[in-house]
């Protein structure tokens, strides 16, 4: 990827990884939780080199409103290493 100047990785997680909802199980919880460290690391560390690393994570529900990154992208562009959704 860096000979070619960039590329894309997607790394399939489960929902359980953006937070402690299994109670009592934390090794479990662990496990789901460290894919996506391990992605916004690696995304942080490589977001210069035109490398784009990002989860998906397949939910039965989505919220509305979080559908359109007009909504998004204003207030979390400081917060995205290349200050935009994917």
């Amino acid at each position: 990827m860096f000979r070619f100047g960039g590329g894309a990785i997607v790394n399939i997680v489960s929902i359980h990884g953006f937070g402690a909802v299994v109670l009592g199980l934390s090794i479990y919880t662990a496990s789901k939780q460290a894919p996506v460290g391990l992605t916004k690391a690696a995304a942080l560390g490589y977001a210069q080199t035109g490398i784009r690393i990002n989860v998906v994570a397949p939910v039965r529900h989505v919220p509305s409103g979080w559908a359109s990154p007009r909504n998004l992208q204003g207030p979390l562009c400081g917060l995205l290493p290349l200050c935009r959704l994917s």
